[in-house]
């Protein structure tokens, strides 16, 4: 195939996996293409991004507020149709904030190569993956916000991952926890929190619950350290602490099965 971004020039792979990651997420942002895609100057990572724009790979996001948001373009959708990927719609501009620190942890832990395979929610919603989704209050199905495939204690482990930017009720947590308790395809299940309340709350209903199984599963960490070094950032589990890039390179260190 001769996808061509600057004419006479094949596209290059930084820019085919960004158009992949746009197709995952529905999006990319200009901050996300300059940190882990851009490829020599800034002046010239900037043109590789306009120039993907100028050829009809990727496009402004519809919504003029979201001015450094792009999604696909016709021809991005065609680069995923020939390679045999599907593609999922961009989303809201008001949940982007929400995915984008999913996404920028996810990649980053994949370049570091302690994640093998990720899927985000949207990927999740428009497959309907049978055993990842949780079903809740009148039935509804609930997916995470995203799932990995994680190298951890010598085998790889499907984890969810929930970011928990706003405070729910305590009856909502009730549901989804009660759901994740219900459901055993996940070894863990990481709330990435925004404040200290989100987290206590999680934790108060998760203690009312007295479901040992489920909050051996369960970990805790931190929004600003997670979104700094998500590989460093420390995970309360309920028998300590940890970190993933010492649970990804120590063969000796267990989670609950």
């Amino acid at each position: 195939m001769n996808f061509l971004n600057i004419p006479g020039r094949p596209l290059g792979d930084a820019a085919i996996e960004a158009i992949f990651l746009v197709g995952k997420t529905g999006f990319i942002c200009r901050q996300t293409w300059t940190q882990y895609f851009a490829k020599g100057s800034q002046r010239w990572g900037r043109e590789q991004l306009s120039q993907l724009i100028k050829n009809n790979y990727l496009m402004s996001h519809q919504n003029a507020a979201g001015k450094d948001i792009f999604v696909l373009g016709i021809k991005g959708q065609q680069l995923l149709e020939q390679n045999g990927r599907g593609f999922v719609l961009p989303p809201m501009i008001d949940t982007i904030s929400h995915d984008r620190v999913i996404m920028q942890s996810l990649l980053r832990l994949s370049q570091m190569g302690f994640v093998s395979k990720w899927q985000s929610e949207s990927e999740l919603k428009k497959d309907n993956i049978s055993g990842l989704g949780l079903r809740v209050k009148n039935n509804a199905i609930k997916f995470p916000d995203a799932t990995a495939i994680i190298s951890m204690a010598g085998s790889d482990r499907q984890v969810a991952f929930e970011f928990e930017r706003v405070r729910k009720s305590f009856s909502r947590y009730g549901e989804i926890l009660f759901a994740y308790a219900q459901l055993q395809s996940f070894s863990l299940i990481l709330y990435i929190c925004e404040t200290d309340g989100i987290k206590a709350a999680i934790k108060k209903t998760l203690n009312e619950m007295q479901r040992p199984n489920l909050e051996n599963r369960i970990g805790f960490v931190d929004g600003t350290a997670w979104k700094e070094n998500p590989e460093s950032a420390p995970i309360t589990l309920r028998n300590g602490v940890v970190k993933l890039v010492d649970l990804c390179k120590n063969n000796s260190q267990k989670l609950a099965a």
